[in-house]
């Protein structure tokens, strides 16, 4: 188990399999959300055979009273112990789900700048950062506040924040659906490619949702939300057009509705085994993941979440082309 680490990153070339595959990565920080995020992060690599990595991040205190504190050898000691445990834990429950099936790497870092920044540079050689819903200490700000927001506006490969305590409560993968929003923008197309490589791994089923509507718009007629409605599932089809051929597994069923975005994700969410956005949106999911809708899907749906970025995010691979040997 390796101990405190200088500043700075993992190495990106250890991120990567002996193929060059990106790794499923996942931060942690020894709360019980943070163990959720590690069992599905070890599904999710034995899923697709890829390493799992996962990295304690510390920011240990600065300033001048801290610095004479930090000198002391004991407390530093302490604090390596203490991140030494929390990965020890966290490479168990890790073990148990995977056994012997992928390999298992552990980082200790210490964080030179922040938290968010170590884990947007692991991103860049990750095929997905996992982040649970709740942390502890200073690392119970990731959902609420700034270090989640920067991690989904600035990661370069998708972002899974894992909301269940209980991941067995979690529906059963292969019985229910994936979920993912599409809206037409770049963000929702990387989106959508992410979540036909999703559902092709888990045998489940895509639900591609395609909503608009504002709670204190004016209401249309039914005439006029009709021809509206056979628009938008004329645009909606074009835009899935290719796919069935790259993914001839998926089952599609395509969702079209005169409803608040966030509203009707969240519905879908109840019944998904995971929850696909872009980080960016236009349309009615302008400002998905900026505002107070995008925090509604983020902390409100009742499944893990995928935030994937419009670019520099890990490519699908084309399920026909992949040796799952």
């Amino acid at each position: 188990m390796p101990g405190d680490r200088p500043a700075g990153t993992p190495d990106s070339e250890e991120n990567r399999s002996p193929g060059g595959a990106p790794g499923v990565l996942v931060g942690i920080d020894g709360s019980a959300s943070s163990t959720s995020a590690v069992r599905w992060a070890a599904r999710e690599a034995m899923l697709r055979k890829l390493p799992l990595q996962i990295v304690h991040v510390m920011k240990w205190p600065s300033g001048p009273i801290w610095s004479e504190v930090l000198a002391t050898p004991d407390i530093a000691a302490d604090l390596t112990r203490n991140g030494e445990a929390v990965l020890r834990a966290a490479h168990q429950v890790a073990e148990e789900v995977i056994g012997g099936a992928v390999e298992i790497r552990v980082d200790d870092v210490v964080a030179a700048d922040s938290i968010v920044g170590v884990l947007v540079d692991c991103s860049r050689s990750a095929r997905m950062v996992v982040v649970g819903r709740r942390g502890m200490g200073a690392v119970s700000r990731w959902l609420l506040g700034s270090v989640t927001s920067a991690l989904i506006r600035h990661a370069r490969s998708p972002v899974v924040v894992v909301h269940d305590e209980d991941a067995e409560s979690l529906p059963a993968a292969g019985t229910a659906p994936v979920v993912v929003g599409l809206d037409g923008s770049p963000a929702s197309e990387n989106a959508l490619a992410f979540a036909f490589d999703e559902a092709s791994w888990r045998a489940a089923p895509l639900v591609v949702v395609h909503a608009w509507g504002d709670a204190d718009g004016e209401p249309l007629p039914g005439s006029q939300w009709e021809r509206l409605r056979v628009l938008a599932e004329e645009r909606v089809a074009e835009r899935l057009a290719g796919w069935g051929e790259q993914y001839p597994d998926v089952l599609v069923h395509r969702d079209v509705v005169l409803d608040r975005p966030a509203h009707h994700l969240l519905q879908q969410s109840r019944t998904a085994q995971l929850t696909v956005v872009g980080s960016r949106g236009r349309g009615g999911f302008k400002g998905l993941l900026l505002g107070s809708v995008g925090k509604s899907v983020v902390e409100g749906a009742q499944t893990p979440v995928v935030v994937v970025p419009p670019d520099g995010s890990r490519g699908p691979e084309n399920r026909m082309e992949r040796n799952r040997s």
